[in-house]
């Protein structure tokens, strides 16, 4: 799988994929303890193998093959979870710049939204002032008689 196609996928998809290499890894290994369990259990038949030597040299070849394949597994697991890490590290800047972003918009709209009602406070008040006027003489001169 290329970089690109890592980078296109979500972030459960890549958590999925690390499940499964991890349980992978964890089915060799139980294979290979298996298998060792195997190889100690059984006995080297010398008409076969010819000699000791020959049965060690027969035995290297099987865990060095076992070894090889765990330690392919591992890097392959280790190479996604550092994918993964970094893919997870990108959404969370571009997550958090979307926020400042969205955070800095609703500072605009409130001010925005605050200049314009105290601006229409503020001609009200100028609009109902003469009203305020008429409505204070003529309380003065009902409160005369």
């Amino acid at each position: 799988m290329t970089d690109k196609e890592l980078r296109r996928l979500k972030r459960e998809e890549l958590l999925e994929m690390l499940i499964s290499q991890s349980k992978e890894v964890e089915e060799l290994r139980a294979e290979v303890s298996e298998l060792k369990k195997k190889l100690d259990d059984r006995k080297i038949c010398l008409d076969k193998a010819g000699s000791i030597a020959e049965a060690s040299v027969l035995l290297n070849g099987v865990f060095e093959a076992a070894q090889a394949a765990a330690q392919q597994y591992l890097e392959n697991i280790q190479s996604l979870s550092g994918q993964q890490e970094q893919i997870c590290e990108e959404m969370e800047r571009k997550t958090k710049e979307r926020c400042e972003a969205m955070e800095q918009e609703a500072r605009e709209n409130v001010e925005k939204r605050w200049v314009e009602i105290s601006e229409r406070l503020e001609n009200f008040y100028n609009e109902h002032k003469g009203l305020r006027e008429l409505l204070g003489v003529a309380g003065e001169s009902e409160e005369a008689k």
